[in-house]
């Protein structure tokens, strides 16, 4: 991919900078994040940390300009950062490829009582990866500037 990272003086757009803090947040980031891609290593678990970060490529859904008008839509190089991690499972495929990507369709919380829970990353091929988590505590930050994405169009979904 042809990346380059963003600088905030030299934008033309506005990179999002978002935090989540409670179901609605997440719904909001999940929208956002829907039919990001990301390879294995992309992916960094640091539990001394309790942190989970993924380096998305997610398509920028925020700009209703480009698709109003019929251009190509972008991509861009999106972190997003779970904190709160007291444990983290996967059922992914075995990585013998790492230059597959994911593709993540949802982020989902299943609370608990106390307001723990388990967030859950849906992947298409019914992969996920799931973090029992202390509390809602992510937050998204663009680091890439967009770039145009290689696929002509976007993704479709089967019911």
């Amino acid at each position: 991919m042809n990346r380059r990272d963003a600088r905030y003086e030299d934008a033309a757009y506005t990179p999002l900078r978002l935090i989540a803090v409670d179901a609605e947040d997440l719904q909001v980031l999940s929208a956002l994040t829907q039919d990001s891609l990301f390879l294995p290593g992309d992916i960094k678990y640091m539990p001394d940390k309790r942190q989970l970060a993924l380096l998305l490529n997610r398509i920028r859904w925020e700009d209703t300009e480009r698709r109003q008008e019929g251009m190509s839509y972008q991509r861009i190089g999106t972190v997003l950062l779970v904190r709160d991690v007291l444990a983290l499972s996967s059922n992914l495929r075995d990585p013998g490829d790492p230059t597959v990507p994911y593709s993540l369709l949802a982020l989902e919380f299943m609370p608990d009582s106390d307001g723990a829970g388990q967030l859950n990353f849906r992947l298409a091929g019914h992969w996920d990866i799931a973090a029992d988590i202390e509390c809602i505590n992510l937050s998204l930050v663009d680091v890439t500037q967009p770039y145009t994405a290689l696929a002509g169009e976007l993704p479709k979904h089967r019911v």
